[in-house]
Parts: structure tokens; sequence; C-alpha cells
């Protein structure tokens, strides 16, 4: 049975032990009241791991992550908040999945997990999970959980294939496999999802056929009864461990929980990229001309109503009329005001308050939401009602919008405007996201990732404990976990180590004469730059003889180095510029002695062990964008509080990228390899010897002669036979 408003019953489960615990008399008791010792509960992570070491041959204890896990369920069970870094190699996919399976046990509760990014959430589902059901609990249940628009909508399909709208869009050969794809969703053979689609289509043509959360009908459309969303949406309900992301966790949120069942647990793995995805979700933004773009929508859904009195029709026609003049009138004033009428492509923040009169403005929008609440009462078509629903979602939020607009608050929120394509936007975000989350992300949390701590010295203190005590956990705390603020709050902090000897498995190159131009250089010193840094990328190449992972900050430097090394060197060069994100990625790895060129996505996330990587470079650090509105906007308030926005926001973020962009090279203890890192500054700034400190311990070799022959004796780039 399904339910309107995405919500489903929801599945119990009764309290006991984990499969794989033998419990004694004496402890079923005290799992009856709700009281089971920390030796008891250290007790079923030990037993776990003990079956899991019997599954694999050479298996080899890992104490840290085994730790790990106890550390995790001690937090879940005690409702408490846990931040735990643990280096690349510790296994803490593993330690948190098999924490998060026995508190579902005990407590008979769910436990969301979540990852930043889609290769990790389908590595746990497809992996990870299978391999912990095969060796530790054969009835284990979880579901993978996307964003809805990440799922065929079969209203929409038949709408677009009936009006031909794929025409000129989509291949005919690739359409028939769609078709075939389709049938095998409809005939419950797939869940419905893009990345099961075979073969992958399209952005275009998969817009057309997806699911519109704003505008389905629900329980009144046609296919409700056979829709593959709901159905899985059951599945979900059905399941004690949810693998999602956080986008769709930060939407859930936002969506006031009508997304996801409850969960009385939240693991939130890769949380470096939290706070970033979060300001993303959290971010109101509309173009002038949506105003429009949403009547002419109405127009053509009201012409199926056709039990309104004309007098209704023409009120709300004359409504339109004027939310819509009101509506250009309202952006035309900020046009003015932030002197982005003659402007192309230029984002500019909104610093000052302004009298603008949005009393009229509100108050159409306020009429129009709820006169069409009234008509989506009534029984229509589900094409009409899934086209008013979408309209009304869309005036409820930009009524939000504008009210934040009318009572500017630049301590708490900021504000921008931006000029694309001679359409005008303007954009708000609340600046305190842990604020924003602390009355919604509620239940016992736990963070963990490679890279969560920053230390902000030259310096490496003697021990964790004194590295944790002085502050190494504190930029994260106080930008991510709600309720942090409060006294109440009750916080573990641990840090776990990779056990990779990178000492011994790899080195790291600075060249101290490649100089980043300043900002505003002369076209001839940005061009003596790009050509000593391909200069230097070719040399490295040629070293490593290919499996080379080339890192930029930018698209347009990537480019300008891609179009000239593939005719410098004798091995493939595939760019991300070129082929996307993960065609680029596939013919790296089937190609082992290529080269691959990527920006921001390929600085966290990428894995690929063994000798298929073994030089990594790294063009650029990467800052934060000076003219970002909302690091420009948390720049000026830290600034309000006496603080320096530079060592307090930009260089912890700086050195979070550099520690993820290090962490691709090394990904198994036998892994080796060389990183370079070619910006000069990290040597001849101040905060250079910050970002060296926050970096696994490794050997600073500065001139090529130098490199070559750490290389030969330690034997680290050997390339891939055959």
């Amino acid at each position: 049975m399904f339910f309107e408003n995405d919500q489903s019953e929801n599945q119990s489960f009764e309290p006991g032990f984990p499969p794989w615990y033998q419990a004694g008399e004496s402890e079923v008791e005290e799992l009856k009241s709700g009281s089971l010792t920390k030796a008891m509960l250290e007790g079923i992570i030990d037993q776990a791991f003990v079956i899991i070491s019997q599954g694999f041959d050479n298996y080899q204890e890992r104490k840290s992550q085994i730790e790990m896990s106890k550390s995790i369920l001690l937090s879940l069970y005690n409702g408490n908040t846990a931040v735990l870094e643990a280096g690349t190699g510790i296994g803490k996919s593993f330690a948190y999945v098999i924490a998060s399976l026995s508190f579902s046990y005990i407590t008979g509760e769910r436990v969301l997990i979540t990852t930043e990014t889609k290769n990790l959430q389908m590595q746990l589902y497809e992996k990870d999970l299978p391999t912990i059901r095969r060796l530790l609990d054969k009835h284990v249940t979880y579901e993978l959980c996307l964003g809805s628009s990440n799922y065929l909508c079969k209203l929409r399909y038949d709408e677009t294939l009936n009006e031909g709208r794929f025409l000129n869009v989509i291949a005919e050969d690739q359409l028939d496999d769609f078709k075939k794809w389709v049938k095998d969703v409809f005939l419950l053979q797939k869940q419905g999802h893009q990345y099961e689609s075979e073969p992958q289509v399209n952005y275009q043509f998969w817009s057309m056929v997806n699911r519109d959360s704003d505008g389905c009908p629900g329980s009144k459309c046609t296919h409700f009864s056979s829709c593959n969303y709901f159905r899985t949406k059951q599945m979900w309900n059905n399941s004690r461990l949810l693998i999602a992301n956080h986008h769709l966790l930060l939407f859930h949120l936002l969506n006031e929980k009508r997304t996801l069942p409850p969960y009385a647990g939240v693991v939130i793995d890769e949380s470096h990229g939290f706070i970033k995805t979060g300001f993303s979700i959290f971010t109101l933004s509309f173009s002038r001309e949506i105003a429009s773009d949403q009547k002419r929508v109405f127009d053509r859904a009201i012409k199926a109503v056709h039990d309104l009195p004309p007098e209704a029709i023409q009120e709300l026609e004359e409504t339109w009329e004027t939310f819509i003049a009101q509506w250009s009138s309202f952006y035309s004033h900020w046009e003015v005001e932030l002197d982005l009428s003659f402007e192309e492509n230029k984002t500019e923040i909104i610093e000052k308050a302004t009298n603008v009169n949005t009393v009229t403005l509100e108050a159409c929008l306020e009429e129009l939401n709820n006169k069409l609440g009234e008509i989506l009462e009534e029984d229509y078509d589900a094409t009409t009602l899934n086209t008013l629903r979408a309209n009304a979602k869309f005036l409820g939020r930009a009524l939000k919008f504008v009210k934040q607009f009318s009572d500017l608050n630049f301590e708490r929120y900021v504000y921008w405007g931006s000029k694309q394509k001679a359409n005008l936007y303007l954009h708000t975000c609340n600046l305190m996201l842990g604020e924003e989350l602390e009355t919604v992300l509620t239940e016992p949390q736990v963070y963990t990732s490679a890279t969560l701590g920053y230390w902000p010295f030259a310096t490496l203190p003697r021990s964790k404990a004194e590295l944790i005590k002085r502050g190494y956990f504190e930029n994260f705390i106080n930008d991510a976990i709600p309720g942090y603020s409060s006294e109440s709050i009750d916080l573990t902090k641990a840090l776990y180590f990779s056990p990779f000897n990178y000492t011994q498995n790899s080195v790291l190159y600075i060249p101290q004469d490649l100089e980043i131009p300043a900002w505003g250089a002369s076209e001839s010193d940005q061009q003596d730059y790009e050509e000593r840094l391909l200069d230097e990328i070719v040399a490295l190449v040629e070293l490593a003889k290919g499996g080379t992972l080339v890192l930029f900050t930018s698209n347009y430097l990537m480019r300008a180095v891609g179009d000239q090394l593939q005719e410098l060197i004798d091995f493939n060069v595939y760019s991300q510029a070129d082929m996307g994100t993960n065609d680029a990625l596939a013919a790296f790895k089937e190609d082992p002695n290529s080269v691959l060129l990527g920006t921001n996505s390929f600085w966290q996330g990428v894995d690929v062990s063994g000798a298929g990587l073994r030089m990594l470079i790294i063009t650029k650090l990467m800052f934060s964008p000076p003219d970002d509105p909302i690091y420009k906007a948390r720049s000026l308030r830290l600034e309000r509080q006496n603080k320096k926005p530079f060592f307090e926001l930009a260089l912890p973020q700086a050195s979070m990228m550099l520690r993820q962009a290090f962490g691709r090279l090394i990904r198994s203890e036998n892994d080796t390899g060389v990183v370079a890192i070619l910006d000069a500054r990290i040597l001849k700034k101040s905060y250079g010897k910050v970002l060296l400190s926050n970096l696994p311990p490794v050997r600073l070799l500065n001139d090529m002669p130098s490199l070559n022959q750490c290389v030969s004796e330690k034997n680290l780039l050997s390339p891939v036979s055959g």
C-alpha cells in the first residue's frame, strides 16, 4: 500500500541481539531493560570482526578499525554525537556499517548512512553490504536511497513518447534499449533509477522522463498503484539500513522530514563535504523570468479545470498579472542597486539594505497559493494535478524567498544577484548552517572522513590526545554540528591514523621556482607560467611512464595543458573536459599507463589502487574563490568578529582539499608513487608550513635530479607491463 506525499507505512523491528552474537541469559535481560554495558556492546563488535576475519584469505586485523566500530556503536547507543577522522586504509566503511547494523538490532531502529559521492554510495550498496550479508547476516535488509529525480516516472515517460518530445534528443537504437529497461521496471525486475538504466541516457532525455517531486500527483496519478518510486520507498520502510547521500539527507531535512522513513541514528561519511552541500541545498535562487514561465505552465494546466466559474478564472488571471508585474519590479530594483543592468556573467553581493516594498508581491503569492491549494483538493486528471502541484510548490518557495529579502539580516543571511545570459538571478542562504539543522537533525550523529581535522600550526604536537584537546576538530565542529554551542551536547572525538607507510612508499616533490602568477598578471606572464607548468608535467609523466593523474583548479588551465600535452608525450591523455567525469575515469582505469586530467570533482572520491596511479600532480593549491558570495559573506562576518578570514576560513578549506587530493595516490598498503605539488607558494609563504604539517609524513624534494634518484632507490614508479 502506498501513500500520498511520500509517506508510507513504516516497518518496525523487534529489539534483539545481532544474529552473529551469542548472548547469555543475563545479557538478554539487560537488553530488555535497555541498559547494555560497554563491555557487552564492544563484545558484539569483537564477535563480528572474528567472523569477518574467517571469511577472507590473508586477513589482517586492523585494531583501529575495530576501535572505531566500537566507538560508533557506543555513541549511537548512548545518544551521543561523534566526530571521527579515519585515515585511508582504516576500513571505516566496514567499521560504521557493522556498528550501524548492531545498533539497529539492539534497538529495533533504522540507521541512515550518507555519503558525499555517488561512487562511495554505490560501493557501499553493491560491494560492502553484500559482503556483510554473506559473512555476518544473510537476512540483513538495506536499500539504496536516491533523490526522486533519479527515478523514472511512468506518467512523464508516457507523455514524452506520446507528444514526440524525445525527437532529436536520443538515438533510435538507444531509445529501443531504454524501452526494454522501462519494461523491466514495470515488471518489477528493476527499481527504476537512472544508475541501473542501460544504456545510460543523456541528461536532456532523462529530465523529460524522471520524477518531478514538485508536480507529482501522488495517489491521484493513474500509475500510482504500480509506481516504481513509491514501490522503492516502501522497500526503504522495510529496511534496517538506508544508504543515501548528503544531498538527499539535507533535502529531507529541508522538506520537513517527508522524504525518508524515520531513523534513530545517522552516519555521515565523507562529511568534510557536508557543509558545502548544505549551503547549496539551503540556498533559495530564482530568476526574473521564472514568474512568466510559471504563468505559462499555469495557463496550460488550468484549461483542464472545467468546473471553475469564469469570474474565478478571471480573478486568478488578474492576480497572476499583478504578481508578474510586482516580481519584475522587485528584480528591476535589485538590478539597479547591484549595478547589473548592463553587465553579463557577473555576481554581486548585497551588503546594505535598501527600501523595497514587497507587500503587494507577498499578498499576490499568498492569494495564488491559497487558490491553487483549493483547486488541488478536487479530483482532476493526473497530468493537470502534476502541473498545478509544481506551480503551487514554486509559489510557496517564492513567498519564503521574498520574505527573506523584505527583511535583510546580514548577520545570519547572505544575499546576492547574478546576471547570466541577460537573465537576472537573486539568491539568499542562511550562513548559520548548524543552527538551520539544529531543530531537524536531532538524532545521534556520527561524522567521519579521512580529512575532518585541521592543525593551524607548522609543528604537530606529540600525541593524538593533545592534537584533539588543542582544537584539531574545532573548525569542522563549529560549522557542521547542530547545537554544539549549547553545553548539553555530548561529543565524542577520535582520530585514527592511516596504517600506510607514506614515508617508505611515497615522496613529495615541490619545485622551488614554479611561481603562480599574481591576480591580474599580464598575458605574457600567464603564458610563460603555462609553458613552464607544461614542461614540468611532461617531465613528471615521462618519469612515471604514464599512470598519472593531473589535478587542476580551473577548466581553462586543464584545457590549455590538455590541448598540448598529447603532442608532447607517447601516452594516451584522457581529459574530464573532453570526455566527462565517468568516461574519462573509466578510460584511465582501463589504460594503466595513461594520463588523466581532472578538476574539482577528481580531487576527492577517486579511487584507483595499484600501479595504475603512481604519479599524482597537483598543479595549484585550491583556495575558495574570493568572489564566491557565501565565502565572502562568511569572511565579512568573521571580520566583524575581529577575526582573520584567511586563517579562519580559507586556509582550513585549502588544507582539506590538499589532503583530499594527496589521498588519491596511496589507496592500499602496497601502493607506491610520487605526489608533485607544482605551486611554490607552499614553500615560500608562511602558511605553507601549516599546509605541509597537515599532510602525511613524507620526504620532501625540491629538484628533479633528487626526485629521479629517490624514485630509483625506492622503486616508486613501476609502470604496468603489457
